[in-house]
């Protein structure tokens, strides 16, 4: 029986430090929060990203029994909600789970937070496909370069969703 609800950042800890969540050969817990330019995401909304201020973030968990198989988690930034660490062991993907947690992320921040209208993530290519498949759309094409100069070993889209 598979389930997904809220958890701590400690439970899903586990997840969040294996190489392969953040693309990296080194595990991280979370990547440097530096300030950009804003980022247009095609509807007159424009966001300093790396400015804003982050809620406490949510997460949310897909178990089957015990073993938790994925996660998501949920930042409220003003009006606006960000998606971040959509992640799936290798053993449990292309059963749905990524999809199902993404919708489970989505109606309950359409239910917390009524006054906002959109979300966004940046997603690597191995999760793209997911949120457009829940309704994303693709604002900016896939890139490695950082704005800060960094390149990243994998290439990165900022995705919009509108509720």
């Amino acid at each position: 029986m598979s389930e997904i609800s809220y958890t701590t950042f400690e439970e899903i800890l586990p997840l969040w430090q294996t190489p392969e969540m953040w693309g990296d050969e080194e595990p991280r817990r979370v990547s440097s929060m530096k300030y950009y330019d804003g980022i247009d995401f095609h509807g007159g909304n424009e966001l300093n990203v790396y400015e804003l201020k982050y809620s406490v973030p949510r997460f949310l968990a897909h178990k089957i029994k015990d073993d938790i198989t994925g996660c998501v988690s949920v930042f409220w930034i003003d009006n606006t909600i960000r998606f971040r660490g959509l992640y799936v062991k290798p053993e449990y993907r292309g059963l749905g789970i990524s999809e199902h947690l993404l919708r489970a992320a989505i109606n309950a921040t359409k239910e917390g937070m009524p006054e906002s209208n959109f979300g966004w993530a940046l997603a690597g290519p191995n999760s793209t496909h997911v949120h457009k498949k829940v309704g994303f759309r693709q604002v900016t094409p896939q890139y490695n370069e950082m704005p800060d100069g960094n390149v990243s070993k994998h290439k990165n889209s900022y995705l919009r969703y509108d509720w």
